[in-house]
């Protein structure tokens, strides 16, 4: 009996190890990149995020937390909303922006299917889609521009500039020394 509980405690000291170990090429996605745990400023470079991002983030929740694809929709656009929401900038409501991720991953599936053919037709269809993953996720409410100037600040711009200078101006007093500095 104690030969089986042994057994037991190894089976599952293995199934915990493999849980936690992947390797690069497990997590990598065809003509997407390495799966993203989280989308966050930090991931996005603090800018608004990319269909590749999100399509990146999306793999996460669907391959490693093994979640439904209209769960990890979910999950992904509200990650995308908090960051849009960061920018102030007006969003469109959450069924709109969950109906284009699933039309991104469907589009994604279908070019998938034929990755295997050497044509022209398709290395052509998959520049296409190389190049739509470097564009903005574009989730801005159809009508942002009319919003009132409360919401969205006419003079933003200039704002967010005298803020990163201000921050230069501080890490400068500071002694920290840029690599474009030297």
């Amino acid at each position: 009996m104690l030969f089986n509980a042994d057994a037991l405690t190894l089976s599952s000291m293995a199934s915990a190890s493999e849980k936690t170990l992947k390797t690069r090429s497990v997590t990598n996605v065809w003509l997407v990149g390495q799966q993203l745990p989280a989308l966050d400023l930090a991931a996005c470079s603090n800018r608004l995020p990319t269909a590749g991002l999100v399509l990146r983030r999306l793999y996460y929740d669907l391959k490693t937390r093994k979640l439904s694809l209209s769960e990890s929709c979910s999950n992904v656009i509200d990650e995308v909303l908090s960051l849009w929401f960061i920018a102030h900038i007006p969003t469109t409501q959450k069924p709109n922006a969950v109906a284009k991720l699933k039309a991104l991953y469907d589009r994604y599936v279908k070019l998938g299917k034929h990755k295997g053919r050497a044509s022209e037709r398709q290395k052509e269809l998959e520049e296409d889609f190389g190049k739509l993953l470097n564009k903005l996720f574009d989730v801005a409410h159809a009508n942002c521009n009319k919003v009132p100037s409360t919401t969205v600040p006419a003079n933003r711009t200039q704002q967010i500039n005298a803020c990163i200078a201000n921050c230069n101006q501080m890490l400068r007093d500071n002694d920290i020394v840029f690599i474009d500095d030297l």
